[in-house]
């Protein structure tokens, strides 16, 4: 009987023992659960922060393209003009010299 009484303690202090870690691990998932799920929601907002940021990038490149395609538009509008001045030049240039002769 002895025998018996020693092997129920042993196996009570088992249990004891297979609880204790069986707590300890539930309490290190439970804690590991927390840290993903607060770093799952800096992921998410590190996201949500660069999708802003690259749609500030596509409209200041928009915008970069806008200026680049009026700064063209205004060069073609001044050799315009200069051609047109020198037309002038030259017609007054001419009707001077016909006054001259």
């Amino acid at each position: 009987e002895s025998c018996v009484v020693e092997k129920d303690v042993m196996l009570e202090e088992l249990q004891g023992t297979l609880e204790r870690e069986l707590k300890e691990r539930e309490s290190y998932v439970v804690e590991r659960g927390v840290m993903l799920e607060e770093l799952r929601r800096k992921v998410e907002s590190v996201e949500m922060e660069l999708k802003d940021r690259e749609s500030c990038v596509a409209e200041v490149e928009l915008l970069m393209e806008e200026k680049q395609l009026t700064i063209e538009n205004l060069k073609e509008e001044l050799d315009y003009l200069k051609l047109e001045l020198e037309k002038m030049d030259s017609l007054v240039s001419s009707k001077d010299q016909r006054i001259v002769e």
